[in-house]
């Protein structure tokens, strides 16, 4: 059997899905405790920061080598999600896409269905697994915005 794939692997849109899905920021600070002074800026006006944005942002660059906080984040995915890994790791890829752009779109365990893709190791799912993270994240923005509002242009305008 392939190994799966590392955290460290992951392409940003795909880390940053499988964080923000599997995590609150609180649960990230308390893997690592360093990322409370690494996210502590001063108070700034009329510049609003989310704490917890930054809490992602310092978990997203920790998890790009491999380290210990960054192989304790593995291992909490691989627990969080470890029934919904080995159904799907015997499945047949089509199999797998369809159950995970089934998650996609109903966001049933969308975070177990994200950390599965792009953990496997099979060479034809890595072909897919970004253009299916960058379509859930297309689609929590359109509703995001109003269900995709489209501006609408008056004949004749520019």
């Amino acid at each position: 059997m392939m190994k799966r794939r590392r955290l460290w692997d992951l392409a940003c849109p795909g880390l940053d899905a499988v964080l923000s899905t599997s995590f609150d920021a609180d649960e990230l600070l308390s893997i690592d405790r360093r990322f409370q002074s690494a996210t502590a800026i001063p108070e700034h006006p009329g510049l609003p920061v989310s704490p917890a944005l930054l809490v992602y942002a310092v978990a997203h660059r920790a998890c790009h080598s491999d380290n210990p906080t960054s192989r304790q984040i593995e291992s909490r995915l691989n627990a969080m999600h470890a029934r919904l890994i080995e159904a799907l790791a015997a499945r047949e890829e089509v199999h797998v896409l369809a159950t995970c752009y089934a998650a996609g779109e109903s966001r049933e365990d969308l975070a177990g269905h994200l950390w599965t893709l792009l953990s496997d190791p099979r060479p034809r799912l890595r072909k897919h697994d970004l253009f299916w993270v960058q379509g859930v994240m297309i689609r929590a923005l359109l509703h995001w915005t109003g269900q995709g509002q489209v501006c609408k242009v008056e004949p004749g305008s520019p």
